[in-house]
């Protein structure tokens, strides 16, 4: 009749309105979620872009990678979709709890002696499954680091035979990372298997107590029935939920590490206002009594070194392996922070100046350059520097690569591929090398071992560019001495102290010299 009729109108209507709030729940919480990682990301992108030299020198690849590759995609997926879950449960607990009360209102007695063992239970689980998280969590930076390596190196692991060892080495880190995902598997089943039987416990010391109050005539038996119905529902929710909220937290490790991130140290900025204007043309350098320590628990890596260097003066830096050759390199750059001394370059002193202005002033050519997947022009020139394609032409043609560009189909427009693997080693070097020239040629220009991966034609190429008609102050730490005579300056470090300095010419005639020394053992070697 039409009181039917109305009954299934407001059950649909119900239904309808249910669905149309999980969809507007999930619509809601997913976009939430998305501008919550969206946060996160930038946050932590910004916060390893400005973190100090010192953290990439102490932090593995692999571990970097860990926290933007997996961390990030537990935050955009695992995160939004476990917090739903267990909203769900939260309001189904609730619902059926409620329900229970209200026919049953004596259950009310047997919830302290439900939420002690249910207390202890979820206390006990949930440090277990955040730790084995973490371990799992941890496992994976060795992994990726291991897998990146192999792929860089794949073709030395060919050559050496060694492709048994790397898939040995590998299997054993996926075990370890497998090792913790079975343990955090592990504690989730074995709180499930506690509470159920807590649940059975409880759900059976219910039915008993019903069964009484029904034989008193207290409860009648549709009640009864009603009782035991979502009490038995409740005791699966109630696994669910406890369940679910060690999930929640274990989850939420994968915050904890993607925050450890966003809140890393930031490089030192000490400048004050703004600096005077940098000079259009080669300075002078100067360092006094400098000292470096990379931490404080180790020793210094630069001993008061002092230089001092006239503009336009190109200096070849040399010593024997850790001699403190590229500690020099980084305290000329301000790429650490110095434990005593000062390096002024063009009289102005470059720990007083913002590091953008610093850095202006100072450009680094490494040893192992790479591009960007990006145009050859924006890998020539930055994402904020102006420079007309003559300029750009001009430098190209000055380091001897403007050829193998125009050869590329769009020339500067050209995409360059990941890691610049569409040029040869060389020809990477140089057009760092022309990077650092572009728009002009900085006051101060240091190499670090710039030509080491190159064969002697780019090595030749390059140092006629360093040498001859560059309008810098150029400080380069030499890899190979066949150069050395033509420099202006020869500087010699040992145990992180200037020993010996001096022109190239007058050095080597001085057969006792620490020059001479390393020239000659350089030809016996």
């Amino acid at each position: 009749g039409a009181a039917q009729t109305r009954f299934l109108v407001v059950y649909a209507a119900i239904g309808v309105l249910q669905a149309g709030l999980l969809a507007l729940q999930t619509i809601l919480l997913t976009l939430c979620a998305l501008d919550a990682s969206k946060t996160l990301h930038e946050k932590m992108l910004d916060g390893v872009l400005g973190a100090p030299l010192r953290f990439f020198d102490e932090t593995p690849q692999g571990n970097a990678l860990n926290r933007f590759l997996q961390d990030l995609a537990n935050v955009d997926v695992d995160v939004p979709t476990v917090f739903l879950d267990q909203l769900t449960r939260t309001l189904t607990v609730a619902s059926q709890l409620g329900l229970v009360l209200y026919f049953a209102p004596w259950v009310a007695l047997m919830l302290p002696l439900a939420l002690v063992p249910y207390g202890f239970i979820f206390s006990t689980v949930r440090v277990a499954a955040r730790d084995t998280r973490r371990l799992e969590a941890a496992a994976h930076g060795p992994c990726y680091a291991h897998f990146n390596d192999a792929l860089r190196g794949r073709e030395t692991v060919a050559a050496f035979g060694a492709l048994d060892r790397f898939c040995d080495a590998n299997a054993r880190l996926v075990e370890a990372m497998a090792t913790g995902k079975y343990a955090n598997d592990a504690c989730s089943k074995w709180s499930q298997a506690l509470t159920t039987m807590n649940g059975c416990v409880l759900y059976l010391a219910a039915g008993l107590c019903a069964v009484l109050l029904v034989r008193r005539g207290d409860v009648s038996t549709g009640q009864l029935g009603l009782v035991l119905l979502y009490a038995a529902s409740l005791q699966r929710a109630g696994m669910d939920y406890m369940c679910g909220l060690a999930t929640l937290e274990a989850q939420f490790v994968s915050v904890e590490r993607v925050a450890e991130y966003c809140r890393l140290p930031r490089e030192r900025d000490d400048g004050r206002g703004r600096a005077p204007a940098a000079p259009g043309s080669a300075a002078a350098l100067v360092a006094t009594d400098v000292a470096l320590r990379y931490r404080l628990s180790r020793p210094l890596a630069l001993r008061g070194v002092c230089l001092a260097v006239a503009p336009g003066e190109k200096v070849a830096v040399l010593g024997r392996t850790g001699s403190g050759k590229s500690s020099l390199v980084g305290a000329l750059a301000r790429l650490y922070p110095l434990a005593a001394g000062a390096v002024t370059v063009g009289g102005v002193d470059l720990a007083g100046l913002p590091l953008a202005d610093a850095r202006a002033r100072v450009r680094v050519v490494e040893q192992s350059s790479t591009l960007a997947r990006e145009t050859v022009r924006a890998n020539l020139l930055g994402p904020s520097a102006t420079c007309g394609d003559e300029t750009v032409w001009a430098a190209l043609d000055r380091v001897g690569v403007a050829a193998a560009v125009r050869r590329l189909p769009g020339g500067l427009d050209h995409v360059c591929a990941e890691r610049g693997d569409d040029f040869s080693a060389g020809e990477r070097q140089l057009l760092a090398l022309a990077r650092a020239l572009l728009p002009a040629p900085p006051p101060l220009l240091l190499c670090d071992e710039a030509t080491a991966n190159v064969d002697e034609a780019t090595d030749a190429k390059v140092h006629d560019v360093l040498l001859r008609g560059l309008d810098a102050t150029v400080l380069v730490v030499c890899h190979r001495l066949a150069h050395v005579a033509a420099f202006d300056l020869a500087v010699v470090l040992d145990d992180g102290r200037v020993v010996e300095e001096g022109r190239p010419a007058d050095l080597l005639r001085d057969p006792a010299s620490r020059l001479a020394g390393l020239v000659a053992a350089g030809k016996k070697g």
